[in-house]
C-alpha cells in the first residue's frame, strides 16, 4: 500500500523558495526584535509579506498523484481531477489537463524550450518512461500521468472522448486554499498599516 500520494514540483523552485523564505523571515524577525537596528516599522511587515509571497509562490505549487485523484496545487486554489475524466495532459512552460473539454494548469512542473525540442513529438512508452532516463522531468511527468488515467479508465470500463467520461469531469473540484489567501490578506493589511501609522 502507498504511504502517501506521488507529488511532483520544480526542485529549483522549491529551493530557492526555501531559502528566500527563510532569509526574508528571519531578516523580518530581526528588524521587528532590535529596533536600533534602524530599519523603518514597516520593513518587518513588508518582509513578512515577501515570506507568505514567497511561499504561495514557490514552495506550496505542486502536483500529487493520490489514488483516486490527481491534485494540481497552485498558488491559491487546488484543482482535484478524478482520473478516468482526464482527456489530454500536456506539459509545455508549465501542466495542462484537460477534463470535461476545459483546461486546469499547473506551474508546479514545465519544461525549458530546449527540453521540448530535445523530448520530440513521441511521447514515452507506458510504463518505461523512467527506465532510460533520455525524457526531460517534465515528459516523465507527463507520461506518469497519462498512464494513471488510462489506467483508470481501463479499470472502469471507460472509452476516452465518451459520454461517460464528459460525466466524470462533473467532479472536477476547484478548492481555495484559505490559510494561505488568510495570511496573505492579513500580511498586506498589516503592511499597509505599517505605512500609514
Amino acid at each position: 500500500m502507498q504511504a502517501g500520494p506521488e507529488t511532483f514540483r520544480s526542485s529549483g523552485a522549491l529551493v530557492f523558495g526555501a531559502i528566500s523564505a527563510a532569509v526574508s523571515l528571519g531578516l523580518a524577525v530581526l528588524t521587528a526584535v532590535h529596533p536600533d537596528v534602524g530599519a523603518p516599522a514597516w520593513v518587518p511587515a513588508a518582509l513578512v509579506l515577501l515570506t507568505v509571497g514567497v511561499y504561495v509562490a514557490q514552495i506550496r505549487p505542486a502536483v500529487l498523484m493520490e489514488e483516486s485523484e490527481l491534485v494540481l496545487r497552485n498558488m491559491l486554489q487546488s484543482v482535484h481531477l478524478p482520473w478516468a475524466a482526464i482527456e489530454q495532459v500536456r506539459i509545455q512552460q508549465f501542466l495542462v489537463v484537460r477534463a470535461g473539454g476545459r483546461d486546469y494548469s499547473c506551474a508546479a512542473v514545465g519544461r525549458t524550450r530546449r527540453q521540448i525540442r530535445r523530448d520530440g513529438p513521441v511521447a514515452p512508452t507506458p510504463g518505461t518512461h523512467d527506465l532510460d532516463g533520455s525524457f526531460s522531468y517534465g515528459r516523465l511527468v507527463e507520461g506518469r500521468i497519462d498512464d494513471r488515467a488510462k489506467e483508470a479508465r481501463k479499470r472502469q470500463g471507460i472509452a476516452a472522448e465518451s459520454p461517460e467520461q464528459s460525466a466524470l469531469a462533473e467532479g472536477v473540484r476547484v478548492v481555495r486554499a484559505w490559510p494561505e489567501t488568510i495570511v496573505l490578506a492579513l500580511a498586506a493589511l498589516a503592511l499597509v498599516v505599517a505605512i500609514l501609522v
